[in-house]
């Protein structure tokens, strides 16, 4: 299982640490705050540079972002992660967002194949 992390902030630092130490590679991409990008590579995690690249090399996306317009954007957005997102893939949201538009995002993503867990 190859793991592509959207949200390397504070919690999502962490969570990609734990990753690591038990063996899962995981991939991330970097919006803004590029302070934890050292510790998290030189702890093995792979920093890509777009969101195409991290959706074709991962089997789960997991992310950690404000709210659900941010998720909504990935997911739905042309220049989202959403349009590179393949069927059998699985997306963990561990935003803070609004049940109606995860339960939305859930149905849109699962007709094409791919499970939206909260």
């Amino acid at each position: 299982m190859r793991v592509g992390y959207i949200g390397a902030g504070v919690m999502g630092c962490g969570i990609i640490k734990n990753l690591l130490n038990a063996d899962v590679p995981v991939s991330f991409i970097v919006h803004r705050d590029r302070s934890r990008v050292v510790e998290l590579t030189e702890k093995g995690a792979i920093e890509v540079e777009d969101l195409k690249t991290l959706a074709q090399g991962s089997d789960v996306i997991m992310m950690t972002v404000p709210d659900s317009s941010v998720v909504e954007s990935l997911l739905e957005g042309s220049d989202g992660i959403g349009p590179h997102l393949r069927a059998g893939q699985i997306v963990i949201d561990m935003s803070t967002s609004q049940p109606e538009s995860t339960m939305r995002l859930a149905g849109l993503l699962e007709s094409r194949g791919i499970p939206l867990l909260d």
